[in-house]
């Protein structure tokens, strides 16, 4: 993997100039990286709730004699070194997008249309800056929703959480609001309709240039095209809201997957060209899957990332001090929705998949509440660590239960077949039963002993379990727990049948 280097002093970046206390907003646009804490803007970079990340200009300093203005053509005519002068960001100091492989030295005049100076010092991207405007002002309060669509920034307003804001196309330094032309900056709110104050904006989520859906607390809206060109609001869902500017996710075929007010929702491409409402995919299997959890917007995080290396999207959700989380695993090939759970602070914080150019490198990131950041390896069988030790993966699936259909049935299990994938080290197989289907699900979680339990390490077809079980419901639990070691399962065969029945 490629090596990280942390912002510091030789950047511009001192500790507490980004407050992370509360939600952080971070674009990337236009060869920078802008940052949204939810502070107002300050002219003092300590306190700005505003900044940006700048990799594309040279930082020169030095003191202009006449004036240089945005777009300028600048030259060091001994030298050769050219560029395109961006702004000034102190006094003396300014931004050059260098145009020659040439760097700029300390002794030649740089010349532009109508000013000219030497620079006295030349440091090279990334550069940490306020992000200060050219023209109009930042939403009133701050902002800690952003997102990069149509050429603009939009970003969301702390003290009006109903409205939105975008900047001029191409330039994110403009947030005026009066100039009349189709790329300056604009305003509005999420409303169905003019005259009423808007749901409160919770996410942007854009998909690519062609439409951009505002997730509010209770509803869902669909902005099309620019707001300036030809741009319309729609409704794309009423029945509910989403959770979090964290807890949505694209697919390979763009399909959106977002948690909403009372579960995972998914809203298909085609749905989303055609203003079709969304579709709830645990309502049938886990009703009740955040209700149970108890959700809350002040003090718990969602993260959701799709997976393209396992075909399934990664859902965490934890209290942003990390006392708490709960995990799983939306599998897009069978629809199951599969429990995770993670250890201490390798609780994920954030999910990113980082799509490199490198076939090494292209992974799913798991940035951890510990600050690491982790990825999945196919290869290691143990969890790794802080201390890079191996910690043993408890790793098991449920199988049931199987329950009688009518009044005072029993089900009988009879014989248990196991044939398992290339590799498998070992696995273990629990019967268990119980009078009712949940009560058999309340003993499993609770950790009751299975009436029967036998640990396998073939890597072939097992023995048959010939233990007969009779009860109301019976359920088969696979499981491995063992340091460096791992099971898989092409098939289970299971003889059942139902007696007893009462008609």
């Amino acid at each position: 993997m490629a090596t990280l280097t942390p912002l510091g002093a030789t950047h511009g970046f001192t500790a507490g100039d980004l407050d992370a206390s509360g939600q952080v907003a971070v674009c990337s646009a236009y060869q920078r990286i802008y940052f949204a804490d939810g502070r107002p803007y300050s002219a003092d970079i300590n306190d700005s709730g505003y900044h940006k990340l700048d990799f594309i200009n040279d930082k020169i300093v030095g003191t202009v004699t006449g004036t240089l203005t945005k777009g300028d053509s600048v030259l060091q005519a001994t030298s050769l070194a050219a560029g395109i002068f961006y702004e000034t960001i102190a006094t003396d100091t300014h931004l050059i997008y260098r145009t020659t492989e040439t760097p700029f030295n300390l002794t030649d005049l740089v010349t532009g249309p109508t000013g000219t100076f030497t620079p006295s010092a030349v440091t090279y991207p990334p550069h940490w800056l306020n992000w200060t405007l050219e023209a109009g002002t930042f939403p009133d309060g701050g902002s800690d929703i952003m997102a990069l669509a149509f050429g603009r920034i939009f970003m969301n307003s702390k003290l009006h959480p109903h409205q939105w804001f975008a900047t001029r196309i191409n330039n994110p330094l403009d947030l005026a609001l009066v100039t009349d032309d189709v790329a300056s900056a604009c305003n509005s709110q999420a409303a169905e309709k003019a005259g009423l104050v808007g749901d409160q904006i919770v996410a942007i989520i854009p998909n690519k240039d062609l439409f951009v859906v505002f997730g509010c607390v209770n509803k869902m809206y669909l902005l099309r095209s620019d707001p300036l060109r030809n741009g319309f609001f729609t409704v794309l869902t009423d029945n509910t809201g989403i959770f979090s500017s964290t807890s949505y996710c694209w697919d390979d075929k763009y399909n959106l997957y977002f948690v909403g007010n009372d579960g995972i929702y998914t809203i298909s491409y085609e749905s989303l060209l055609n203003s079709l409402p969304a579709t709830n995919v645990t309502k049938d299997r886990a009703p009740k899957l955040l209700a149970a959890m108890a959700t809350n917007r002040g003090t718990d995080r969602i993260a959701m990332v799709y997976d393209k290396d396992r075909y399934g999207i990664q859902i965490t959700i934890s209290q942003k001090d990390g006392a708490w989380h709960t995990a799983m695993w939306l599998d897009l090939r069978t629809n199951g929705i599969f429990p995770e759970k993670y250890a201490g602070g390798q609780i994920p914080a954030s999910s990113f998949y980082f799509d490199s150019r490198t076939a090494a490198e292209r992974t799913c990131l798991i940035g951890g509440y510990d600050g690491y950041i982790r990825r999945y390896d196919e290869a290691t069988k143990s969890d790794i660590a802080a201390d890079d030790s191996s910690v043993a993966i408890d790793s098991y699936v449920t199988m049931g239960p199987v329950a009688a259909m009518e009044t005072r049935g029993k089900i009988k299990l009879n014989e248990l077949s196991v044939r398992t994938g290339i590799d498998t080290d070992r696995l273990s197989i629990g019967l268990y039963s119980a009078v009712t289907a949940a009560k058999l699900i309340d003993d499993i979680k609770a950790g009751v002993a299975p009436k029967t339990f036998k640990t396998f390490t073939l890597d072939s077809l097992l023995p048959s379990l010939r233990q007969k079980l009779l009860d109301g419901a019976v359920a088969v639990v696979i499981s491995n727990n063992t340091v460096d070691s791992s099971f898989s399962i092409e098939k289970v065969d299971a003889d059942i049948s139902e007696i007893g029945r009462v008609k």
